[in-house]
């Protein structure tokens, strides 16, 4: 009863971490990303909002 207990919340705090580590994957990724696209279309951005 109890290793049964013990081996689902071991196997929930898995699944947790896992989803926790995707979604911290995702974020860096996002980051990433954002940083990449800012630096490709920030002058551009920048450009326009002057000219504006």
């Amino acid at each position: 009863m109890v290793s049964g207990v013990r081996k689902s919340y071991a196997a929930s705090v898995q699944e947790v971490m896992g989803v926790y580590n995707l979604v911290d994957k995702m974020e860096k990724f996002d980051r990433l990303a954002l940083s990449m696209l800012r630096s490709k279309f920030g002058t551009a951005v920048a450009a326009r909002s002057l000219s504006r």
